[in-house]
C-alpha cells in the first residue's frame, strides 16, 4: 500500500513537472494531451467529473505502462523516451476516449 502510494505520488510530482516547465512542455502539447477525451478516460465512473482517485488510478496504469523493466521505478531511458510517454498517453484515447 504504501509503495503504491509513492508511485502515485511521485506520478503526480511527474505530472506536475511536466506541465509546469514552459520551455520543455509547450502548450501545444499540454492542449494535445489535456483534452475531453483524456478527461472522459479519465472519468471511469461517467459522472462528468475527475476525482483525484480517478486520476492517480490512470496515471498509475501509465507509470506501469513506462515502467518497462517492471521495476516500479523509472529510469532515465524510459522516463525520458518520448516515442513511450506519446504511446501511453494516446493508447486509452485511442481505445474509445
Amino acid at each position: 500500500m504504501f509503495k503504491t502510494l509513492k508511485a502515485l505520488t511521485t506520478i503526480g510530482a511527474m505530472t506536475a513537472a511536466l506541465l509546469t516547465a514552459a520551455p520543455a512542455f509547450a502548450d501545444n502539447e499540454a492542449e494535445r494531451i489535456w483534452t475531453a477525451p483524456m478527461m472522459k478516460a479519465m472519468d471511469t465512473n461517467k459522472d462528468g467529473v475527475v476525482t483525484r482517485q480517478e486520476y492517480l488510478n490512470y496515471m498509475g496504469r501509465q507509470f506501469d505502462m513506462m515502467d518497462t523493466k517492471k521495476t516500479g521505478r523509472l529510469g532515465k531511458a524510459e522516463f525520458m523516451n518520448k516515442a513511450l510517454m506519446g504511446l501511453t498517453f494516446r493508447t486509452e484515447l485511442d481505445a474509445g476516449g
